[in-house]
């Protein structure tokens, strides 16, 4: 029976995924760190290890590299860009499934490598063939020959579990789940949307109902767009504070309305309705515009309150000045009869 290993940091899946194996024939043990599943394949012999280069911050990269030397590998990882499948198949793996994938098509690709029940293929010793002649004659050398020993053909016994349809294998995630995960409409609403129903649509509704009118997942739109899957989700589901702010959100809607075949010019309007973001000034020690001097309030007040009683006064003086003179004086008699009197007397002398 063929051992696998299972090296992942989501223990659900692993649990998952190692019930389905088990079940599809296969012995299969778990890990979920990069420093223990380099110790267990020190210790234990493998036919074939499913990892996730993402695990632990990206040491799985480190990890697949030393692996590969000695050991299958399959790689297995929501990292799934062309350059990561490039570096992946680059650095030694034999396979490279993007997530998420269903149980299935991983089972196929262990199968054409691997049979349940059967011992793994093996290497053949070098043979050497003699041509009869030598190079000191005019000779050919001799040639080795590397083969593998072929795998002998699966028994089946009376206790064997009669084999399945491809059709009815468990899968990771159901069919129908993961369209309702990733596109969150069933098909058959967003094929009967009429061209004008569509566009009457929220900007996030109008994307999915396009994307899942092409039969397009978040992953494969990923791929294509060079658009991270976080970002697609965010757009859809309108969760814009996700996104970041004005030109680079724009510059994605338009691709994605392109991608999926729809006008931008009406989304991304909608997107400026629904979130204004204006640009960000630096404060004026990193270079920014100055802040505007304010004249302080109070002192305004007080200004205005003085012009307005010289108004008055100066209003009263060119209407009625015998009656000003005459309140002075008045003023005069009663501020002399003060203790401060004389004083006063000297600097507002009489008649003045």
């Amino acid at each position: 029976m063929p051992r696998i290993l299972l090296v992942d940091d989501n223990v659900v899946l692993l649990d998952r995924l190692a019930a389905q194996l088990r079940e599809a024939g296969y012995a299969v043990d778990l890990v979920s760190n990069a420093s223990h599943a380099d110790s267990l394949t020190q210790e234990e012999r493998y036919d074939m290890i499913v990892l996730d280069v993402g695990i632990q911050h990206g040491s799985g990269w480190m990890l697949l590299k030393k692996l590969a030397r000695t050991v299958p590998v399959i790689v297995a990882s929501g990292e799934a860009l062309e350059e990561d499948v490039i570096r992946g198949l680059e650095m030694g793996a034999i396979d490279y499934i993007a997530k998420p994938f269903r149980t299935a098509e991983l089972l196929a690709r262990l199968r054409a490598r691997l049979r349940p029940g059967d011992a793994p293929a093996t290497r053949a010793p070098a043979v050497s063939v003699d041509l009869g002649m030598n190079d000191d004659s005019g000779s050919f050398k001799g040639i080795d020959l590397l083969e593998f020993a072929p795998s002998a053909p699966p028994r089946i016994t009376a206790d064997s579990p009669a084999p399945r349809p491809e059709e009815d294998e468990l899968i990771f995630i159901p069919y129908a789940e993961e369209r309702s995960l990733l596109s969150g409409l069933r098909e058959s609403e967003a094929d009967e949307l009429r061209p004008d129903e569509l566009e009457r649509l929220s900007l996030g509704q109008q994307l999915r109902a396009a994307r899942q009118r092409r039969r397009v997942t978040l992953v494969q739109a990923e791929l294509d767009t060079r658009i991270r899957m976080m970002y697609i989700q965010a757009l859809e589901e309108e969760m814009y504070a996700r996104l970041p702010r004005g030109a680079p959100t724009e510059a994605m809607l338009r691709t994605l309305a392109a991608y999926v075949g729809i006008p931008a010019d009406p989304l991304v309007e909608q997107y400026r309705q629904a979130h204004v973001s204006l640009p960000l000034e630096p404060p004026p020690s990193l270079g920014g515009p100055p802040v505007p001097r304010q004249f302080p309030t109070q002192l305004a007040m007080g200004l205005a309150v003085v012009a307005a009683l010289a108004l008055g006064l100066g209003a009263i003086w060119l209407l009625d000045r015998e009656g000003v003179l005459t309140a002075l004086g008045r003023a005069r008699e009663v501020l002399i009869g003060l203790p401060f009197g004389a004083w006063l007397e000297a600097l507002w002398p009489a008649g003045s």
